[in-house]
């Protein structure tokens, strides 16, 4: 029986099928006079290359000298009047069986490799190209430069001749192009190739292998890509372009680009170019990505990693980049990742905070381990920036960025964001992020924070810590606030940003009648000491300016009630604090403590 069988004119999935009456054992497969796949032979292979000046090698074949890009190993042979061709042994005769061989290509020219004959025991006896087998497949083509083939103990075929030829170099009449099969050259710019047919509909079960020839580097343009995918597809090596043809424009083209049709649908087809330079494809988009990284449907200035806001996963790598030449500052909305391990770099270096709001320039990476991951990031490229639900404002370096429902004001000539609907509470399921635009060093005054509340759901943070009124002095960094779904009690707050600190870091900063010592401005008193202050609401708040490290000195603590009248955060300041870190605060309250119970305490650096 002589069924209609597609064979393999290259590795990949060039295919053709066999003209009628040519008949074929389903387990052979026959080829003959077909120009296909590209490969190189260059200095980046890993065949070791003879150190010659010649491209070529020389092969002595029944006394002849042959000039040759091949070199053989075993049974095979370079063809006598033919030093680009090879061939199965005693060929064109059938090849025995039990027969291998290995053939290298040397030399620094792009080949395409023309199939002369190709007559093989299918699956068994096939010839490999850099381990693909050169056979009816749809598996990504790769650059060839290692040959191998053998057969086994049973079934033998015609045998097979492979050449690697170099064609003319490209002029202004060819372009750059080499085309095999129904496929075309533009006849109006000859730097592009189009489907069968363009600009009307391409045919079914068509077939095409093109590539640009080896005397000059040229670059993708896709120009007009109309499939109907994934039935019918248009391929760059192993990238299928009708998928992301945005993404691919711009690439070296340095391997075969293939077309193939199915029997179903058509469609207008494509048109594709090879430019001496990148072409920037037309695009709205922002971002342009490599990699599982996303841009966010619903904010197409924004991207993320991978999955978000779920974990990214392990051994991940994106490059980012922007598009268009506007000027775009960095935003970070979420920044949860493997410190040390997983991280994003930008301007060529790790990212940290100071890089948050200041122009993005050159590619933005990703890259995580191979262990543990986190919820990952968001990061945007924005224009200018919302300040409160209403009111948009261009960036002014220095100024507060602020990114969510936290509110600016200007306060006693300083420049202050408030927790929303301030002084009054807030609402549940509230967020803003909160930093310097520009890059700009500016101070941090916490004009107001209402402590008061246990519930610590609701969290003010300055670079990951939760900030406090001893955070005042400090440089402001990525500050994040957010509320809970839970009832909102207390927790409002006040920050203003400052051109320099207004005290020397270390020191003490209070609110109330609490006293500075005039002698020992390290320690603070209670109210009159060493007498008694009285009755009376009276209340303190004490903390380190600049949150510089100051540990506790007991100097003198009354307790007339039995119970201490200082607290440290939500602990009693009992003797056995003695040289304790003081962080956050310390508070005292009168109403608490009765009349007598004066204290005073020292704040000294750890000796």
């Amino acid at each position: 029986m002589a069924p209609s069988v597609t064979h393999l004119l290259a590795a990949g999935a060039l295919c053709a099928v066999l003209p009628n009456g040519v008949s074929a054992s389903p387990s052979v497969g026959r080829l003959r006079g077909s120009l296909a796949e590209v490969f190189d032979s260059d200095e980046n292979s890993t065949t070791a290359v003879p150190s010659t000046s010649s491209s070529a090698s020389t092969s002595t074949i029944t006394g002849v000298a042959v000039e040759s890009p091949w070199t053989v190993q075993g049974g095979c042979s370079i063809v006598p009047d033919d030093g680009e061709c090879v061939t199965s042994p005693n060929f064109p005769q059938a090849y025995p069986s039990g027969a291998s061989c290995t053939m290298s290509l040397i030399g620094h020219k792009r080949r395409f490799l023309e199939v002369v004959s190709y007559d093989v025991e299918q699956s068994y006896d096939d010839v490999y190209i850099d381990g693909r087998p050169l056979q009816l497949s749809r598996s990504a083509p790769v650059v060839a430069h290692n040959l191998t083939w053998s057969s086994d103990a049973s079934v033998v075929g015609g045998g097979w001749q492979l050449c690697a030829r170099v064609l003319p170099p490209s002029t202004e009449e060819s372009g750059p192009w080499v085309v095999f099969g129904p496929c075309a050259v533009d006849g109006n710019d000859t730097d592009c190739v189009t489907s069968p047919g363009f600009p009307g509909n391409y045919g079914n079960e068509e077939v095409c292998s093109m590539a640009v020839r080896s005397d000059t580097t040229r670059y993708l343009e896709v120009v007009q890509l109309d499939v109907v995918a994934p039935h019918d597809s248009l391929t760059l090596g192993s990238y299928a372009l009708e998928a992301q043809a945005d993404h691919y424009s711009g690439r070296v083209l340095n391997d075969t680009v293939r077309w193939r049709s199915d029997k179903g649908e058509t469609a207008s087809g494509w048109k594709i170019c090879a430019r001496g330079q990148p072409i920037e494809p037309p695009s709205d988009d922002v971002w342009r990505v490599e990699g599982p990284c996303e841009v966010d449907d619903e904010d197409e200035e924004c991207i993320e990693s991978p999955s978000y806001p779920e974990n990214y996963g392990n051994n991940e790598a994106c490059t980012m980049s922007l598009r268009g030449s506007e000027t775009r500052y960095l935003t970070v909305d979420r920044y949860d990742v493997e410190e040390g391990y997983d991280y994003l770099t930008v301007g060529g270096r790790r990212y940290d905070s100071s890089q948050a709001l200041q122009p993005i320039e050159g590619d933005i990476t990703w890259t995580s381990d191979e262990s543990v991951s986190h919820s990952g990031w968001r990061i945007c490229a924005r224009l200018r920036i919302t300040t409160s639900t209403t009111t948009t404002r261009t960036f002014v370096p220095g100024s507060w960025y602020v990114n969510g429902l936290c509110e600016t004001e200007v306060s006693d000539g300083k420049h202050c964001v408030t927790s929303p609907n301030f002084p009054d509470d807030y609402d549940n399921n509230q967020r803003c992020e909160l930093s310097i635009f520009g890059g700009e060093a500016r101070y941090l005054e916490v004009a107001y924070l209402d402590e008061s509340s246990g519930h610590r759901a609701d969290s003010l943070l300055m670079n990951g810590t939760e900030l406090s009124r001893r955070d005042s002095g400090r440089r402001i960094g990525e500050i994040a606030w957010f509320s809970d779904g839970l009832t909102s009690v207390g927790g409002t707050w006040k920050l203003c940003a400052l051109d320099a600190p207004t005290q020397e870091p270390g020191t003490w900063a209070f609110t109330g009648p609490c006293e500075l010592d005039p002698s020992d401005e390290q320690c603070m008193m209670s109210p009159g000491f060493p007498g008694s202050y009285g009755e009376g609401d009276q209340r303190c708040t004490m903390w380190i300016y600049g949150g510089a490290a100051r540990y506790l000195e007991i100097v003198r603590m009354d307790m007339e009630t039995g119970y201490p009248p200082l607290f440290m955060g939500s602990k009693p300041v009992f003797s056995d604090m003695e040289g304790a870190l003081i962080h956050p605060v310390l508070s005292w309250s009168a109403a608490e403590t009765g009349t007598s119970s004066v204290w005073k305490v020292c704040a000294r650096e750890r000796q």
